[in-house]
């Protein structure tokens, strides 16, 4: 299954994230947000709706000379089930997001804390 959005904004930062039972396990993990604008069709002049969400995970960042319009394209891809998994309910679903945006856009500067 494959979702697009045309965005309207985008940014990435560095989070820490701690799991653990007996322990506290912290990493960094890069998120991202992004804006996109909502019911386009909709819309007038006078109105228009806009959606701030934040991702992390499998996520890609395609720089693209032919590209005009940045997107966010979502791919969810589901294994094959087996007994094994139907019987332990679990949700192998990958999802992956690819940020294809015009050639030049993304900063390259880097900046250590």
């Amino acid at each position: 299954m494959v979702e697009s959005k045309e965005l309207v904004s985008l940014s990435n930062s560095t989070v820490s994230e701690g799991r653990g039972l007996l322990y506290v396990n912290v990493y960094g993990q890069n998120v991202y947000t992004y804006r996109y604008e909502t019911n386009v069709e909709d819309n007038t002049d006078n109105v228009k709706d806009y959606i701030t969400d934040t991702i992390s995970g499998n996520i890609i960042e395609r720089e693209d000379k032919n590209c005009k319009i940045p997107e966010l394209i979502v791919e969810r891809k589901s294994p094959k089930r087996t007994i094994w998994t139907l019987g332990l309910g679990w949700d192998n679903t990958l999802v992956r997001y690819t940020f294809h945006v015009p050639y030049g856009t993304i900063s390259r500067e880097v900046q250590l804390k």
